[in-house]
């Protein structure tokens, strides 16, 4: 991306992320782990010469250790990293945003739906928890009655919420 920045009309000082659910987890991994160098999370020969300015996460996985088939070999999260969190806790561990929260971490707005039945939203609540821990500026929105996706997260006010928080820290 930033490799081409200028071909592409790209600014780097104005770089946020944004994921929902799967895309999510993603963000936040992108946005928590940039300032500390993971060499692996970079293709080789990219420059990685920027700083997110904020992350926008929609009802993403946090913690892998969390999910209720934490046990199970055929679990998403077991997927993912090639065994189940609870047999390989370490590879759990890497592959979980809430592990490189510290604090020179951009700001984040998490938005999660109240009823998921597929990322509970415990998932955002120890995120936001894990932020406000590290000093890091976050804002957590329960949408009241909401299952993991839907219509219910394209309504004005998380529409202007996010629109909102993007220009306050894009804009800075």
């Amino acid at each position: 991306m930033v490799d081409h920045a200028d071909e592409y009309g790209f600014d780097t000082d104005r770089i946020a992320v944004m994921g929902f659910s799967a895309g999510g987890h993603l963000a936040s991994m992108m946005g928590l782990s940039k300032n500390n160098k993971v060499g692996e999370f970079f293709m080789a020969g990219t420059n990685d010469d920027f700083q997110f300015k904020a992350v926008v996460d929609f009802y993403g996985p946090a913690e892998l250790i969390l999910f209720p088939g934490a046990n199970d070999p055929e679990s998403p999260e077991a997927l993912l990293i090639g065994a189940t969190p609870v047999k390989r806790p370490d590879l759990a561990k890497i592959a979980s945003p809430t592990t490189y929260i510290d604090k020179g971490d951009p700001p984040f707005l998490i938005i999660h739906g109240e009823k998921d039945d597929m990322v509970h939203p415990r998932h955002s609540q120890l995120m936001s928890s894990w932020l406000t821990t590290k000093g890091i500026e976050n804002e957590l929105i329960i949408v009241k009655d909401a299952p993991h996706y839907g219509e219910m997260f394209d309504a004005d006010d998380i529409r202007t919420k996010v629109i909102d928080f993007l220009k306050k820290h894009l804009d800075q």
